[in-house]
């Protein structure tokens, strides 16, 4: 049997960090509340995986910040 797996992340709920919305001062949620937001987002990724039947499961890299942000704030004049 082939064993499934997502690659990258699953995009937050809307309810943690709107779409587009990308740096932790822009959140819906309160700075005090995000390591508990963050909890709960993964309980949510990974059930959705589990209801979708996919093998190997991850948190959906919900904690991590976009890769892009570092790059991004190494540039001048943008």
């Amino acid at each position: 049997m082939l064993k499934t797996t997502i690659t990258g992340s699953l995009p937050r709920p809307a309810w943690l960090a709107e779409p587009g919305r990308h740096r932790l001062e822009a959140w819906s949620v309160r700075p005090e509340h995000v390591a508990e937001a963050h909890d709960d987002a993964v309980r949510l990724a990974i059930a959705d995986q589990e209801e979708a039947g996919i093998d190997i499961i991850s948190d959906g890299a919900q904690r991590r910040r976009p890769y892009i942000w570092g790059f991004i704030e190494g540039l001048t004049g943008i």
